[in-house]
């Protein structure tokens, strides 16, 4: 009888605090923070300056863009940034906006960033990486930045295939939702608790929104110009 006391008070530790000793627990915490450490690899593509010189001539195309979002920015769903949605669009002013070739060294690099996006989003212990671009990438691009209105302009653009990308951004949402603070009991008048009334109150919050914006567009030959709704959206892997 006493090795059946001991046995069901042994399954009832395991089922509250696990079967992971205290060194195990520490190995894992010292895991998850080298997992949470990116590491920096080289992209492993070679960078073609020739073939992005040649893209970057000058064209008589033109790229005409609006940036946006869709986040919501109050009540009890601000800071949601849903995949349908008919609200209307926040634009975006003052963003810098990239046109990039799309070289196999920067597809790639692209690539392997959302592999390990992805493979980050399903399991926390997995490497987080930053991938390093030729640095030549930078020489052979358009830069500009959005008006008052979201709009952004590539000019002089010939045809090719090219990447669009868009400067991160947070978006700040401020909403309220109804919580419940606790329940006030109701009595009769003989003094006899009968039931429980529930009270609720408004609760105020701040969120961060992290969105990106990056698209590959082709222009066509003898095509003079290309028209992008450009929307930002939430990746959760920036926070």
């Amino acid at each position: 009888m006493q090795y059946k006391s001991i046995s069901i008070c042994l399954i009832v530790s395991i089922m509250l605090f696990g079967c992971v000793s205290p060194m195990q627990k520490a190995d894992q915490d010292a895991k998850l923070k080298q997992a949470n450490t990116a590491v920096e690899e080289k992209v492993l593509t070679p960078f073609d300056e020739k073939q992005a010189k040649a893209a970057m001539q000058k064209g008589d195309a033109t790229i005409k863009g609006v940036l946006y979002h869709k986040v919501n920015s109050y009540g009890k769903n601000a800071g949601n940034d849903p995949t349908i949605t008919m609200s209307p669009p926040t634009f975006l002013p003052n963003v810098k906006v990239w046109l990039l070739p799309a070289t196999d060294h920067l597809a790639e690099y692209l690539r392997l960033e959302k592999e390990n996006q992805n493979n980050r989003a399903r399991s926390k212990n997995v490497q987080l990486k930053h991938y390093i671009l030729d640095e030549r990438v930078f020489n052979y691009m358009q830069t500009t930045q959005t008006d008052a209105s979201g709009r952004y302009f590539f000019k002089n653009v010939k045809s090719g295939r090219y990447y669009v990308l868009a400067q991160n951004q947070n978006i700040i949402s401020s909403g309220s939702e109804t919580v419940l603070e606790g329940m006030t009991t109701t009595y009769n008048r003989f003094g006899i608790p009968i039931g429980s009334i529930p009270e609720y109150r408004n609760q105020d919050f701040r969120v961060k929104t992290p969105i990106e914006y990056g698209e590959y567009v082709e222009i066509k030959s003898g095509q003079k110009d290309l028209t992008l709704e450009s929307r930002m959206r939430f990746n959760p892997s920036l926070l």
